[in-house]
């Protein structure tokens, strides 16, 4: 436990986490107010496509319809042909012309089977598209209604940001007058590097051996006994002799100790 004869140790440390919190709170605002843009353009962007599925869909149902009036065309075009053959076919004088007109309605008969059995698949493809595009179209539409109600929370999020951000900065101004300038210029110091966490806990593992020991949670170097011993009694801030960050006892977060 910490010395409870230590109060101003304390409550320093007690207002550098509470101070680190805020400016995670300030890393989070900003970083949402990066992304939600970037969110909401691709949830709009989702709209679009999902609209334009619609629309291909609605299309392919009106080609194939037109692809199927061409091909009836086609078919009435050679069964006429075929009705002609078998009229000139009775006119015939030869076994040899005769023969090869039975050939050539052969022939045509066989391309009208193809055209007709190539026009029932045309035809399937309609109604599996006529029954498929109502389904689909309320896929889509509940789809649309979903990310329009994300895009609209992203929205309210997005407005409530700069209020946040003000409240925090608000906060972080308060607590700063609190705590003593040394450990501030430390604590700042550290966070001008880049440090998101610049006061960590520390925590006890076994070693390969059996033995315990403590590590920093920042860079997971091990922390030496003295160091822990010291944290416990409150006698000194202690810092990382790897990374220079503020460590703490996990009991010790700012709460009764």
């Amino acid at each position: 436990m910490y010395n409870k004869d230590m109060p101003d140790k304390m409550s320093d440390y007690t207002k550098l986490i509470e101070l680190q919190k805020i400016d995670l709170g300030l890393e989070d605002v900003s970083h949402r107010r990066e992304t939600i843009p970037q969110q909401i353009q691709k949830e709009q962007e989702s709209i679009k496509e999902l609209n334009e599925e619609m629309e291909e869909m609605q299309e392919k149902l009106k080609q194939k319809q037109v692809e199927l009036k061409i091909q009836n065309s086609k078919i009435d075009a050679e069964r006429e042909k075929e009705r002609d053959f078998r009229a000139q076919l009775l006119k015939m004088k030869t076994n040899a012309e005769y023969q090869a007109m039975q050939s050539q309605i052969e022939h045509q008969k066989n391309l009208v089977e193809e055209l007709e059995n190539h026009a029932l698949d045309i035809m399937e493809e309609i109604e599996n598209l006529k029954s498929g595009i109502p389904l689909r179209s309320k896929e889509i539409e509940n789809s649309i209604a979903e990310i329009k109600r994300h895009i609209n929370e992203l929205k309210e999020e997005f407005t409530g940001i700069e209020h946040k951000r003000d409240m925090l900065n608000t906060a972080r101004a308060k607590i700063k007058g609190e705590i003593r300038a040394n450990y501030l210029k430390k604590y700042e110091r550290l966070k001008s590097k880049g440090f998101l966490r610049i006061i960590v806990p520390v925590k006890e593992i076994t070693d390969e051996k059996g033995d315990k020991e403590y590590v920093c949670t920042g860079c997971n170097s091990v922390v030496p006994f003295e160091a822990i011993t010291d944290l416990k009694s409150g006698k000194e801030f202690q810092r990382c002799e790897n990374c220079g960050r503020y460590l703490y006892i996990e009991e010790f977060d700012g709460k009764e100790v």
